[in-house]
Formats: structure tokens, C-alpha cells, sequence
């Protein structure tokens, strides 16, 4: 896809579980991230369930048409919101 990639280490809160923050994730914050405007196309790279040690839970990947469109997403009360 071609246009501007903005990407998105995660890392769960300390204490919780991989599957809460995954169902928090999927269910609670996705939501807010499909409403950004300007965004064209997301997708998010879970770790494996049985991989502890990663350094990150998650890799989030949005794209844009552009980094002008991707800046005026950024500014957006929806972003904000997420």
C-alpha cells in the first residue's frame, strides 16, 4: 500500500495478563483507532501467547496517503480519544 506508515510498539500494562490486553486491545481500543480520519488501511502483529519474553505484546501498523494526511489525523480529536 503505497503512502506513509507510521508504526506502534506495544507493551501491556505490568500486572495484567497477554489475554486482557488483548481483549482489551480488540475490544475496547480498536474502536477508537478505526475512527481516526485520513486513516487508509491498520493492522496489528500480536506475539505469540506462549513467547514471555518479547520485548513488546504488539505491533500496530497505520497507513495514510501521506504525512500531511497522517499529521492532520494526528491533530484530530478522534486521536486524541484513542
Amino acid at each position: 500500500m503505497p503512502g506513509f506508515k507510521f508504526m506502534v510498539l506495544l507493551k501491556k500494562l505490568e500486572g495484567s495478563s497477554f489475554e486482557e490486553f488483548e481483549s482489551y486491545f480488540f475490544e475496547t481500543h480498536l474502536p477508537f483507532v478505526k475512527a481516526i480520519p485520513g486513516l487508509r488501511g491498520y493492522t496489528v502483529n500480536l506475539r505469540l501467547r506462549e513467547d514471555n519474553e518479547a520485548p513488546y505484546d504488539a505491533i500496530s501498523e497505520f497507513w495514510f496517503d501521506d504525512r500531511e494526511a497522517f499529521d492532520q489525523a494526528m491533530a484530530s480529536p478522534e486521536t486524541e480519544a484513542t
